[in-house]
């Protein structure tokens, strides 16, 4: 746990659920947190088999991106367009393979190269994203 972790915090009347942002860490059991409403908690405990009322969880992390869905910018689609999804995993797909083959030479030439296509391919990408989006 760290500063700036999201953590689900529970307290009130009925145990509510809310996310909060860890400011401080006393220990691996004890944090401060701040709401979005911008209240402060100070010594939050961590939940605790049948504790209720005041407490929090931790959330759980994300899934670790790959080097092409972090290339092409997976995570980012404002829309929620599902052919925008559909064609960064797949040029995603083609720059993870890239990116191995890269990986697997000694050949400077042939990663200078497969370097070149990862770009291009980045490219390719942003303008297929571009262009299923565009609108007048």
């Amino acid at each position: 746990m760290i500063v700036g972790d999201k953590v689900s915090f529970w307290y009130g009347e009925g145990a509510v659920e809310h996310e909060c942002t860890v400011t401080h860490v006393w220990s691996d059991v004890m944090v401060n947190l701040l709401t979005p409403g911008g209240e402060t908690h100070t010594s939050v405990p961590l939940r605790q088999d049948g504790m209720a009322g005041y407490y929090f969880t931790p959330k759980l992390s994300a899934p670790t991106l790959t080097f092409g869905q972090k290339a092409v910018g997976l995570t980012f689609n404002p829309s929620n367009n599902p052919l925008v999804d559909a064609i960064k995993r797949q040029y995603a797909d083609v720059i993870d393979m890239l990116d191995n083959a890269r990986s697997l030479t000694p050949n400077p030439e042939i990663k200078r190269m497969l370097s070149v296509a990862i770009t291009e391919t980045q490219t390719a990408q942003m303008w297929a994203v571009k262009a299923v989006t565009w609108s007048h």
